[in-house]
């Protein structure tokens, strides 16, 4: 009887273990789900439209972006170009002292890993990092530039380890900052739809928020 107790045991604990490290076929190159699903998304993407909180943003604050899935290493990596108008509001107060001062390009960019469910069926977006890139020219373009990495560099720091109130300290500041809006928020779990031809993927997540990308 006591044998038999230990082997069961056992044989409990190995199955659990099993189930535990089940892989990913998914995430697995070369198997079929991986070529029929998987494989579809890696790969360099435009971004037709992208839907935050239900409002439009590409045309309005974002003139136009980007998409780019990687799976060796597995990084996904969302693009932003910032409208003129938007940048010019910004140069506004720095254009009184330095007139010259002028900004070619303005990007957000929101980087981290990507992964399929163990279903099939779900596209994860983790550990998003947003940054920004800027060209120009003119006196002072350095001090500019290092003033809006300060925001973001603020934004994405402050209360990351505080819990709730960490969350409403980060939101807070963003808001302060004036980077409430340039930030994608692109974190979290989606639906997606592949077209026929594997052209085109309509992204869909919570709180209305949704993309549609296509090569």
């Amino acid at each position: 009887m006591f044998r038999s107790k230990t082997f069961t045991t056992l044989a409990v604990l190995s199955l659990i273990a099993l189930t535990g490290c089940k892989k990913n076929l998914y995430m697995t190159d070369g198997t079929n789900e991986y070529n029929t699903v998987t494989a579809h998304f890696v790969d360099s993407w435009n971004i037709n439209s992208y839907s935050r909180a239900g409002d439009e943003v590409i045309g309005g604050i974002f003139t136009k972006g980007t998409l780019s899935l990687s799976y060796t290493p597995r990084e996904a990596v969302f693009t932003f170009w910032v409208s003129d108008s938007y940048v010019d509001s910004k140069l506004a107060d720095w254009k009184e002292k330095w007139p010259d001062l002028a900004v070619d390009e303005y990007k957000v960019i929101s980087s981290g890993s990507w992964s399929i469910s163990n279903s099939g069926e779900i596209l994860y977006f983790n550990d998003m990092a947003n940054s920004i890139d800027i060209t120009g020219t003119g006196e002072n373009f350095e001090g500019f530039y290092g003033a809006e990495q300060m925001k973001f560099v603020a934004s994405e720091s402050i209360g990351s380890d505080a819990g709730l109130a960490g969350m409403m300290a980060r939101a807070a500041t963003k808001k302060a900052t004036g980077t409430e809006e340039l930030f994608p928020k692109v974190l979290g779990q989606y639906n997606f739809e592949i077209s026929g031809d594997g052209s085109i993927i309509n992204i869909t997540g919570l709180r209305s928020n949704a993309f549609n990308i296509s090569k």
